[in-house]
């Protein structure tokens, strides 16, 4: 769920892997690109809390076998600077990254500040309309602002469409938890 934010430029190798962070009974991991965050939490059952940092490369690999497993147990076996999955079928034994992985919780509030939940499709859809005129992948970022029950989503002018803003406008229902 977290490996499409990996970052593949050398010079900030540990932004190439995955910090795999085990606290309690949750098991996270996180990847930025340092543009993009991805977070993706499960619950676990843990003896003791660790973080590590997954290479990308070994991460390629790893995410077929979990796909191909996903119903079975998981056992992750830390040793020094190496890391065993573990799954019924097979075993897969890497090196761990060594490095500073960025604090990503200053980044994501530890509670949701407004919750406006999406159909995925008509999401994926709208986001598709507004940027389908930028061919300009440095500047495909998409704003969203959020207001009186409609999400507006825009698209600053392009070389590709100087004539300004791309808008699109949906109905959404904000939940501020208080």
């Amino acid at each position: 769920q977290t490996h499409h934010a990996l970052s593949d430029d050398q010079t900030r190798y540990t932004l190439m892997g995955i910090c795999l962070d085990v606290q309690g009974n949750c098991l996270s991991a996180t990847t930025t690109d340092g543009h993009r965050l991805a977070h993706a939490e499960v619950p676990c059952v843990s003896a003791q809390t660790m973080c590590v940092l997954i290479p990308g490369l070994d991460v390629t690999t790893l995410v077929p076998l979990l796909d191909a497993t996903c119903h079975d147990e998981v056992l992750l076996r830390l040793y020094g600077q190496h890391l065993d999955v573990v799954t019924d079928r097979a075993t897969m034994a890497m090196q761990l990254l060594q490095g500073q992985f960025p604090e990503w919780r200053q980044v994501l509030p530890p509670t949701p500040v407004v919750r406006v939940p999406f159909h995925a499709t008509e999401l994926l859809a709208v986001l598709r309309r507004v940027r389908v005129l930028s061919r300009d992948v440095k500047s495909r970022s998409v704003g969203l602002t959020i207001q009186d029950q409609r999400c507006v989503f825009d698209m600053e002018a392009t070389p590709e469409n100087p004539e300004g803003l791309l808008m699109e406008e949906m109905a959404c229902e904000v939940d501020c938890p208080e």
